[in-house]
């Protein structure tokens, strides 16, 4: 197994972080990590958002400009309108709006993103 090959990979959650390792490889755009941890368990973080972050993973990835792992979180199953655990409740579309990520944006649209989603702040 992937734990196995790598005891050192810790894709679970982690208190001094207070991310996953899936949260991580999304945020400094490290597709080849992803897909490893995606091997592994890292599937049950795929739509969680963690405290220091405060975004899921797909959110991150739309952030930074990787379509890459936008591509691949999205094969994996990534709820494509997963909201984020900050005040406003973003999801991934909002993100790559708000960072100019058009072709990121296209393609979250294209796999079922919802433009209407209100932010919860402005519930």
């Amino acid at each position: 197994t992937i734990r196995a090959e790598w005891p050192q990979l810790d894709y679970c959650f982690r208190e001094d972080m207070r991310e996953t390792a899936l949260h991580e490889a999304a945020f400094l755009n490290r597709p080849a990590m992803v897909r490893l941890l995606l091997e592994a368990d890292g599937k049950d973080f795929i739509n969680v958002a963690g405290p220091e972050f405060t975004a899921v993973p797909l959110a991150l990835a739309a952030m930074v400009g990787s379509i890459a792992i936008v591509e691949i979180l999205l094969a994996a199953g990534a709820d494509v309108n997963a909201r984020n655990a900050d005040y406003a409740g973003e999801t991934a579309l909002d993100y790559a709006v708000k960072c100019d990520r058009l072709d990121i944006a296209s393609k979250l649209l294209a796999a079922g993103a919802d433009p209407d989603i209100p932010t919860w702040a402005w519930m």
